[in-house]
């Protein structure tokens, strides 16, 4: 397993004798003394041809080496505001080794930015992420002036590059003065960027230091020395050559693209729901086929669920994929909690997950200081801390994550689908029993009697049953029996957040307290059973010391079945050709694909954390924008991953 990355190292708050913002490890500023936007205008928006450029595109994509204060962002989303011309959706993507918190990120707008970019200025403090490592998303704008998207990759820069998935029509080669940070200017990050440019990108820099100039060259593109801002004589800027192109247009041309903008849902749960919502965030419209006569009646029916991520040691693909769940998950919560008339219900009481004994505690302690995250995300708490957060005695502490959320999926679901409700068409009461390719380059999803429904893209978010349409996955049916302690029960009144561990349990939120849950393979039976309860009781009693508990005639509760995978990554992506035999040793990028179809299965016990963020990455796959996630995670959660691991062992995967 890979180990854990270094903490990153947030900016420290500095300025020069001009009152010019200053980083002391690099010796430089973080912009002209001349004056910050407007060097963003003249560098780099003009350096590129904005706003003009992006008229004829949607979505525009702009990639940036160093966010820094931000200022090149706010002034090309200003820009982009006062363009009547503008396109539709604008995707930012941008690279920060040593972010500046939430705070001295405030001071330094404050300063340096007026009043026509407050609102701007606000919007991005108030949804501004965590310092871990990784991709962080931050929907800022989507209205009837269009939608605007900042992604950010908080690392080093050349591993976050190498680790992007994107298209850039326009690159801000910005960052400290290459003498003094020559890693950001490094032939390998040019290198990358040009792997990184869409076809007829545009570059500007107001660096014209040689070794950038001749890296450029070197990677595709056409180079043009013009007049500097302030005291800088020169710029450069400049766009791809012929050779530079033709490498970017076979790229492209291995994205699908999708003229209709229609796509196919089957299953209304929460995998479904997310998936939805995203695409129809980005102006498609959806029919969501689900079989019952309303959503989240399945897995997704429990009363309560929680949200948080996974912590380890290492840093394999599932801790860093449901960290990165999780803070999707979270800010979406907040904004779906904005702007709705029944938002979803949850509670961001804080989860304590308890130390099952000294030893474990200990354990816990260690694993935290290794990770250095930072406690806003999660921090150690001993027994009479835990007692405090949680309204329950804990003799060893444990894992509190302040701001983790127990969740009612049911309300998520509908809060998902009331979103856009001109835009996703429910058809509920609909089993569908096929999919089919139409001569027109369509799929139909067809009953028994008819065609329910018909459009370019489909995409699979009903669970096991996806292997009744023809998705050869391994997914495995579990049972899970929950417990309902009704109010009528005081055992659990002092109880102010969800413990877990072994199980969970869930506060009196709405009346009940659910606890749970079982895990039960092989095991089709819908029926409430006695020994389930008990089971469950059980965990209670670890997860509680000194409980009592109740009667069984006292409890009711509720079965369901998740979709397991064998490495508990969900399938999230573009479905294989199953017909396509793989060469040992062939790569993911080998595997051919069904153009249209999509799966979104095998969440298993995790839908409330994986589903959001799930649901962004379709729809920024399906509709060919920078992914949200890093290229090993999307690897990971590849539909065709299993494939690819039997060919590797030379497995004839023909079926």
């Amino acid at each position: 397993m890979p180990e854990a990355r270094p903490p990153l190292q947030a900016a420290r708050l500095e300025f020069d004798e001009r009152g010019v913002p200053f980083a002391t490890q690099y010796g430089d500023v973080y912009h002209s003394a001349d004056g910050a936007l407007e060097q963003a205008h003249h560098v780099f928006l003009h350096g590129n041809g904005l706003p003009t450029r992006w008229q004829s595109h949607s979505p525009f994509c702009i990639l940036e080496t160093g966010f820094g204060i931000g200022l090149n962002f706010i002034a090309t989303w200003r820009a982009w505001q006062n363009d009547p011309e503008r396109c539709r959706h604008l995707h930012f993507v941008s690279v920060e080794k040593h972010p500046f918190s939430q705070a001295d990120l405030a001071t330094l707008h404050q300063r340096l930015l007026g009043a026509e970019y407050a609102k701007l200025s606000q919007q991005l403090i108030q949804r501004w992420p965590l310092a871990t490592h990784g991709v962080h998303r931050l929907h800022l704008q989507n209205d009837a002036l269009g939608s605007v998207t900042l992604t950010l990759l908080f690392g080093e820069v050349q591993p976050m590059l190498r680790q992007a998935v994107l298209a850039a029509n326009a690159i801000y080669l910005d960052g400290f003065a290459p003498a003094r940070n020559p890693d950001m200017w490094s032939d390998d990050v040019i290198h990358t960027l040009s792997r990184l440019a869409a076809p007829n990108a545009t570059f500007a820099t107001w660096s014209v230091t040689a070794s950038v100039r001749h890296a450029l060259e070197a990677q595709g593109f056409a180079i043009e020395k013009c007049a500097g801002f302030g005291h800088k004589r020169d710029m450069m800027r400049g766009a791809l050559n012929e050779y530079g192109n033709r490498v970017a247009q076979q790229r492209s041309a291995r994205q699908p693209h999708f003229a209709n903008q229609r796509a196919v849902v089957i299953g209304a749960g929460l995998a479904g729901c997310a998936a939805s919502e995203r695409l129809a965030a980005r102006g498609w419209n959806i029919d969501l086929i689900e079989r019952h006569a309303a959503p989240a009646q399945e897995a997704s029916g429990n009363l309560a669920g929680l949200m948080r991520p996974m912590l380890a040691r290492d840093e394999s693909h599932i801790v860093r994929l449901s960290r990165s769940a999780y803070l999707y998950g979270l800010a979406q919560l907040n904004g779906l909690n904005a702007g709705l008339n029944a938002p979803p219900r949850f509670g961001m009481s804080g989860i304590l997950q308890m130390a099952r004994d000294a030893e474990h505690a200990q354990e816990q302690r260690d694993i935290l200081q290794h990770l250095n995250l930072p406690t806003a995300l999660v921090q150690f708490c001993n027994g009479d801390e835990a007692s405090s957060h949680c309204g329950w005695p804990q003799a060893h502490g444990g894992w509190w994550f302040p701001h983790a959320a127990w969740v009612n999926p049911s309300s998520l679901c509908t809060a998902l689908l009331a979103q856009w409700p001109e835009r996703i068409r429910t058809l509920f009461c609909q089993s569908a029993l096929s999919v089919e390719r139409t001569a027109q380059d369509t799929w139909r999803v067809l009953s028994s009697e008819h065609c329910i429904a018909e459009a370019e893209v489909v995409i699979f978010a009903n669970a096991a049953d996806a292997c009744q349409l023809g998705l050869q996955l391994p997914l495995e049916k579990v049972r899970g029996q929950v417990t309902h302690i009704p109010p009528t029960c005081n055992a659990l009144q002092t109880l102010k957040a969800p413990v877990c561990g072994e199980g969970y349990v869930v506060p009196h939120y709405g009346g009940v307290a659910c606890l749970g849950a079982t895990f039960e393979f092989n095991d089709d039976s819908t029926e409430i059973r006695p020994a389930a309860h008990l089971e469950n009781l059980s965990r209670l009693q670890k997860l509680l010391p000194g409980v009592d508990l109740p009667a069984l005639n006292q409890l009711e509760g509720r079965v369901s079945f998740r979709t397991a995978t064998p490495d508990r990554l969900p399938f999230v992506g573009a479905v294989p050709d199953w017909q396509k035999p793989l060469k040992q040793g062939a790569k993911l990028r080998d595997v051919v694909r069904q153009k249209g179809l999509y799966a979104a299965v095998g969440y298993g016990a995790r839908g409330l954390t994986w589903c959001g963020l799930a649901g962004e990455i379709l729809a920024a796959q399906i509709c060919g924008e920078p992914l949200p996630i890093e290229l090993d995670l999307l690897d990971s959660i590849d539909p065709a991953r299993h494939l690819v691991r039997a060919a590797s062992k030379g497995k004839n995967l023909s079926v």
